[in-house]
């Protein structure tokens, strides 16, 4: 991090936006307001006025996400706990939520109210923005199709850009489509070591292992899978299969989309600037040719 302030817009928008001009802050267009464009996601129950989304008419129950932001509303839990009434145990719809009986789609919904770009913050009819004011446990969160988003969303083959699809990539995933893989497979919301996890990894002493512990037959010989030696960076499951490809604010974030190949054709048709290549991270000085040979060795 660079510890000093940063314009935000100039990060995220195309050069010239509006946004980007510090000079006119105090004619700031709507989608470049706290409360409209970061609140959703950086505070917990956050709420306008009936009728109206004014800035100055927000209110906000916390800073930060507090449980019920994902557990859903829970003074029915915290009343029942101080009288000392054992938790029902059965029903899955009820709050608050427990994870491990929730299907993967309704999990990694949960997730995406935040971790998504198509996530919907508009407020509601009484005002609520980020959470339900109809009786569901949390606002309901569907997968949208790519022609919702703009092209510059996308690399030119197709696949996302920015860190604000993290879901959306994840949801492609074979992981996730056919394995029913959630983001609590890898991540732990709730870690013991917080401020040396700040990615909340469930296995941060060894990444390798939130892949075989499905893919048991790699991670016994990697070496026979990666065409690497073992315990080098080559042979780490996320160099090939998440690449650091996705735009963050200040660095290169790793792709969702887990089941990333790297596909040479792709890198071939549109340069490595629009379809980068997770070998040519490493073989930076090679050329899409050798990119070509390579990859079809594998085979």
């Amino acid at each position: 991090l660079r510890s000093t302030w940063i314009n935000y817009w100039k990060q995220v928008d195309a050069p010239g936006s509006p946004r980007t001009d510090i000079a006119q802050f105090h004619r700031a267009p709507a989608d470049a307001v706290y409360q409209t464009s970061c609140a959703p996601c950086h505070t917990s129950q956050l709420s306008f006025a009936a009728g109206t989304t004014r800035p100055s008419s927000a209110t906000f129950r916390e800073t930060g996400i507090n449980c019920e932001m994902c557990h859903g509303p829970s003074l029915g839990h915290v009343e029942r706990m101080k009288s000392g009434i054992k938790e029902p145990v059965t029903a899955t719809a009820a709050t608050p939520i427990s994870f491990k009986r929730l299907p993967a789609e309704r999990y990694v919904a949960v997730c995406a109210q935040c971790h998504a770009q198509s996530a919907v913050h508009d407020a509601q009819a009484g005002g609520a923005v980020n959470y339900s004011e109809t009786g569901e446990p949390y606002r309901t969160y569907a997968l949208e199709l790519p022609s919702a988003f703009p092209r510059r969303a996308f690399y030119r083959d197709g696949r996302y850009r920015a860190t604000t699809f993290i879901s959306e990539a994840f949801a492609r995933s074979q992981c996730f489509r056919k394995g029913n893989a959630t983001c609590g497979s890898c991540h732990d919301p709730h870690p013991p070591n917080a401020a040396q996890n700040p990615t909340s990894l469930k296995f941060s002493a060894d990444a390798d292992a939130m892949c075989v512990q499905c893919h048991t037959a790699i991670g016994t010989r990697p070496e026979r899978h990666t065409r690497h030696a073992a315990d080098t960076e080559a042979s780490r499951c996320v160099s090939c299969h998440m690449p650091r490809i996705m735009e963050a604010v200040l660095f290169q974030a790793r792709s969702h989309q887990i089941d990333d190949i790297p596909d040479a054709a792709m890198t071939e048709r549109f340069g490595n600037t629009d379809s980068p290549n997770a070998c040519m991270s490493c073989h930076a000085g090679r050329d899409a040719g050798w990119l070509r040979v390579s990859l079809a060795a594998f085979r």
